[in-house]
């Protein structure tokens, strides 16, 4: 089966095909002429990676040349350490290693309630999230995991080998995290009692 793919262009000496979908059915679809429209097709995507927000979020230009666009895409069913959480810029730089400038292939699952694209994102043949619960730099995101359970066994497996953040004590999941930094907004906001 031919893959179409988009005309191939250079980035920081790095050759790669800006655009190229792949169908699950493995039936030849023509370019979605946007992000939105791939995402209703549910094909998979074939992006450069340019940005690294965090440990579970990165920013990827899609399109055919003249036409990018920029998509800020959430790894599928992992949370990530904050970036001033303990781990946390160890967690950007471990997702940055594996993707940043690398041509990744983005399979969009959902839209999370800041627009961000949830997805399954590989680069060099590596799913970014289990790359990522694997090396200790993240957590299973039981709440939206769903479909997701094999990262379960991924991060008991890293917890007992003490990798990334599991070397810590007491590692602070980034949803108890939030939570804190929350309050403690709500409590400075709202003065002495």
């Amino acid at each position: 089966m031919r893959v179409p793919r988009g005309n191939w262009g250079e980035i920081a000496g790095k050759q790669f095909s800006p655009f190229a979908f792949l169908s699950r059915s493995q039936i030849q679809l023509p370019a979605p002429t946007s992000w939105q429209t791939a995402r209703m097709l549910t094909t998979a995507l074939l992006c450069l990676v340019v940005g690294i927000s965090d440990g579970d979020t990165l920013t990827a230009r899609c399109g055919k040349p003249g036409s990018y666009e920029q998509v800020k895409v959430r790894l599928s069913a992992i949370d990530a350490p904050e970036a001033r959480q303990p781990f946390g810029q160890r967690s950007k730089q471990n997702l940055a290693d594996l993707c940043f400038q690398v041509e990744a292939t983005i399979t969009p699952r959902t839209t999370d309630r800041y627009g961000r694209t949830v997805a399954d994102v590989t680069c060099h043949g590596l799913d970014a999230a289990q790359h990522q619960v694997a090396t200790g730099m993240a957590w299973y995101y039981v709440q939206y995991g769903r479909g997701y359970e094999d990262l379960r066994e991924i991060e008991a497996t890293a917890r007992s080998s003490k990798l990334g953040l599991w070397r810590d004590l007491n590692p602070i999941p980034p949803w108890d995290w939030r939570a804190t930094a929350r309050a403690q907004r709500q409590t400075r906001q709202q003065g002495p009692t």
